[in-house]
């Protein structure tokens, strides 16, 4: 994998080509995306990712920011994700975000290995910050 297929991956989805992005996955890649309420794995586990946040943030569009080579295989992404909450985002048994029609901006990292996807991490450091706020009253519990 290289910085410019890192490049055309987060095209892909700020795009609405989320197949095209999903093609780039192995079929035993682990993915540890939100919503996801364990590893998954494959294409299917990251087109899911894509269509809950899609639905969430229908203008929703990720930035890669800074692209790290981390030894012969991983890269580390730091990323800009911005858009409008309009839809209800799950997070499986930790309840649903209500829409909000709050703009956010969101600062992530992710994690990806070898020439196709083969890990995909929403956070690969041991912080994200975020500069995106909600009211308690925004989150519901499951």
């Amino acid at each position: 994998m290289s910085e410019m297929q890192i490049h055309a991956y987060y095209a892909c989805f700020n795009e609405r080509r989320c197949r095209d992005a999903a093609a780039l996955f192995t079929p035993d890649a682990i993915v540890q995306h939100t919503p996801l309420a364990h590893n998954e794995r494959g294409a299917h586990a990251y087109q899911r990712f894509a269509e809950t946040w899609i639905r969430a943030f229908p203008d929703g569009v990720l930035d890669p920011t800074r692209i790290t080579a981390r030894g012969d295989t991983l890269w580390e992404v730091d990323l800009r994700a911005i858009g409008t909450h309009l839809g209800a985002l799950e997070f499986g048994s930790f309840g649903t975000f209500k829409p909000t029609g709050a703009h956010a901006a969101l600062r992530l990292a992710s994690c990806s290995t070898s020439g196709t996807v083969t890990s995909s991490s929403r956070a690969c450091r041991s912080t994200c910050r975020s500069s995106f706020s909600s009211s308690p009253s925004s989150i519901t519990r499951r």
